[in-house]
């Protein structure tokens, strides 16, 4: 059995000139490609959603391991504070402490 491609294409013709398979053609055509877009958005969104879970991950490494090296004093008035009365404030919590 051989098909010949003008009677594919007539074929087609025949179809298309009913406006009701024009509309499901449309509608099938649309749908597709909405699936499409849908699939790609969500690919992009997890793509994203991953790069700033290990970015934030990556960042609270950061924070966590700076915070130990900051020295959480206050300049000189904390300084000359434990020099007077003789006594060592946590500057964290905010205790003092007797030498």
């Amino acid at each position: 059995m051989k098909i010949s491609i003008g009677l594919l294409f007539s074929d087609a013709k025949d179809f298309l000139c009913n406006a009701t398979n024009r509309v499901l053609v449309a509608v099938t055509i649309v749908g597709v490609l909405l699936c499409y877009f849908q699939y790609r958005t969500e690919n992009k969104l997890n793509c994203i959603i991953e790069q700033s879970t290990t970015a934030n991950s990556e960042l609270l490494n950061e924070i966590r391991i700076n915070r130990k090296k900051i020295n959480f004093r206050y300049f000189n008035l904390t300084k000359s504070l434990e020099e007077i009365h003789k006594v060592e404030i946590n500057t964290r919590n905010g205790k003092l402490e007797n030498d």
